[in-house]
Formats: structure tokens, C-alpha cells, sequence
């Protein structure tokens, strides 16, 4: 698979018989593929998780606002949700790069992958389902409580679910450019400003929730003092608070725990600004 195609080639051009030359089959990736987009929420939490757990990794930079996402290649071959983030799982991981990755899917998907000549390689998507699975295959640092702490770890999922279930969907791009179009008729300024008044109500109403739920869990991070997926979740949804003009002075614990988050290097090379594809 070539760093910037979606698909493969076909093989052969006009004319060859049965004895004529074929390209060689596309090599599975050495590397996971993550589909990401530099202003993603749902991208940037995984793309700390990865620098967390220290995997390297390839990004291959979708661009949402141009619409390279709606593509009907992009929705065969990525993700049929016709979004980001997708990662691109090889099964077996060259170089460690990516710990028990022959044990993350079955071997039936695996037989099933070389029966059809398709690379060698699972994609998942759906950012929960990922940071599950990173979970699950590196479990070093560990993002969730101790097995033997379930209330702390269902209070981890539950803040992260406040985020990606009930906060950013409802302010993501989708929804904001379909905002947007029921004032069609309307100025650009008066379109803009019924988009932003839509963002700012559902943040506001999400980093509400959050903070009393983090009035109650929080010490340097979400839940007490060790990082866990749920400050994966809160950081993206605090740079999207900023970016819509949100006061965080309203929300100082979720304001107080992100800072913190942000001393640290995985999630400062996971940060927007730091993306390949980030723009001025």
C-alpha cells in the first residue's frame, strides 16, 4: 500500500498473456496507518493513547473540510461512516511496534484476509473502540484503573462517554456545516453565528457536566492522579472549547486538570498545532 493511495493498483497493463510479467501483491504495512485530521477531537485522543503507549505510527492526513472523507474510495477501503480516525492494524507487527497485534484479531480474519489477496492488516475505527484496543495490546501505561478497582474504572468510562457520546458529537463538523445550511437564505455573518451559538450551547452544556463530575474524581488528572483515557477524552474537548470562544474560567477544574495534561510530551505531540497537516 503506497503512502498516498487508498487503494491498490490492478495489476498487468493491455495485452499480456498468462506468462506476462505482475506487479508484485501490495505489502501489508509495517507500521498502524492512523486517518487523522489535525483539528479531530475524536483523532487527537487517539493520537495521544499511541504516544502514550509509545507506538510509532504512520498518519495519513484526511482533510475534512475539503470533503476527502465523503469519498466513496475513502468509505470502501477506510471507513463507511466516511470519517476519521481509522487505524490500520498489521497483523504482526514488525519491530514491536505494535504489541501482540496477531492477537488482536482472530485467525479466521486473518485466513479470511489472505484468501481474498488483502493485505494483511484489520482496520478499526471508532475512537473507543481503538483506545480499547490499545488498551488491551499495550497495556503499558495502563489508561484504565486496576481490574480490581471497577467503580474507578467505570467512572474513567463514564467522563469519557460524557465527551464522545453526549459533548462532541453534537459539535462536530457534520452537524455544524447542517446548522449551517438551514440558514442558507440567511448572510454569511448571520450563518456563522447561528454555527457558533450551536457549538457553544453543546460545549457549555457537556464541560458543565464534566465539572461536577470532576469536582468529585479529580486530583492532577481526571480521576485522581494518574492519566487515564478520560483525560484523552477532556483535552480535545478543552482545545474545542477554546476554539469556540468558551470561557474556561467557568470550568476551572477541567481548565486545571487539561493544563496538566499538556506538561506531558505524548500530549504535546499529539496536539493539533504539531500535526503534519495542521494549519495557520
Amino acid at each position: 500500500m503506497s503512502a498516498g493511495s487508498l487503494t491498490s493498483s490492478g495489476a498487468g497493463g493491455g495485452g499480456g498473456g498468462d506468462n506476462a510479467p505482475h506487479p508484485p501483491p501490495p505489502s501489508p504495512p509495517q507500521l498502524p496507518i492512523l486517518y487523522s485530521y489535525w483539528r479531530s477531537s475524536s483523532s487527537y485522543r487517539v493520537r495521544i493513547a499511541l504516544h502514550l503507549k509509545g507506538v510509532r505510527f504512520e498518519t495519513r492526513a484526511t482533510h475534512l473540510v475539503a470533503g476527502a472523507q465523503l469519498e466513496d474510495a475513502f468509505a470502501r477501503a477506510v471507513n463507511p461512516m466516511r470519517e476519521v480516525p481509522a487505524l490500520v492494524v498489521p497483523l504482526s507487527a514488525a519491530g514491536g511496534d505494535v504489541a501482540a497485534a496477531a492477537a488482536a484479531v482472530t485467525a479466521f480474519s486473518a485466513a479470511s484476509a489472505a484468501a481474498e489477496g488483502a493485505p494483511a492488516s484489520v482496520t478499526l475505527t471508532q475512537s473507543p473502540a481503538i483506545l480499547e484496543w490499545l488498551e488491551e495490546t499495550v497495556p503499558l501505561p495502563a489508561l484504565l484503573p486496576p481490574r480490581s478497582s471497577p467503580l474507578l474504572r467505570a467512572k474513567v468510562r463514564e467522563l469519557c462517554a460524557v465527551v464522545a457520546c453526549d459533548t462532541q458529537p453534537l459539535q462536530n463538523l457534520r452537524v455544524l456545516k447542517h446548522v449551517a445550511s438551514l440558514f442558507a437564505e440567511r448572510e454569511p455573518a448571520e450563518r456563522e453565528a447561528q454555527r457558533q451559538e450551536w457549538a457553544q450551547r453543546y460545549i457549555a452544556a457537556g464541560l458543565e457536566a464534566l465539572e461536577s463530575l470532576l469536582a468529585a474524581s479529580a486530583g492532577r488528572f481526571c480521576v485522581g492522579d494518574e492519566v487515564t483515557l478520560a483525560d484523552l477524552h477532556l483535552v480535545p474537548q478543552v482545545y474545542n472549547a477554546v476554539r469556540f470562544k468558551i470561557d474556561m474560567a467557568r470550568f476551572p477544574i477541567a481548565a486545571r486538570v487539561a493544563a496538566n495534561c499538556m506538561q506531558l510530551e505524548a500530549f504535546q505531540r499529539a496536539q493539533p498545532s504539531a500535526q503534519p497537516d495542521a494549519e495557520a
